[in-house]
């Protein structure tokens, strides 16, 4: 698997366009070659939301007015101010679901809360104990 996310990452850095998709639960899935049974794909990109092009991403810049995203209950992490499309992104193309939550890659846990909308994940993360 490790070797087939590589080639995915190659494929990006040379200017190749991914494609797009949903696996069974309608999460979005990104990458290249073959969409696989399970709607990910044969080369995966991950996080598929940071591949999205600018047309269809939301870009997450600042939190709307009036929401804070609290620090990480488990390890204490707070989120990059500005990296929040990574802290808080929409798991599906229609933006059904979103989640929130502490990103592994900044030193976070990586655990999440899930919301309908940006503000309900927010308000999900916001309340965990």
């Amino acid at each position: 698997m490790e070797e087939c996310v590589e080639k995915a990452y190659a494929l990006w850095e040379e200017g190749c366009e991914p494609s797009f998709g949903e696996d069974l639960k309608g999460n979005l899935t990104c990458g290249y070659g073959n969409q696989l049974e399970n709607g990910n794909w044969e080369f995966p990109l991950i996080p598929p939301h940071r591949y999205l092009p600018e047309n269809l991403r939301r870009n997450i810049k600042q939190l709307p007015n009036g929401y804070t995203l609290k620090p990480c209950p488990f390890c204490g992490h707070q989120p990059f101010e500005d990296n929040l499309i990574d802290s808080i992104h929409p798991l599906t193309r229609d933006h059904r679901l979103w989640t929130a939550g502490c990103v592994d890659n900044e030193g976070g846990c990586n655990a999440s809360s899930l919301g309908g909308t940006m503000q309900e994940a927010i308000d999900n993360w916001n309340r965990r104990v």
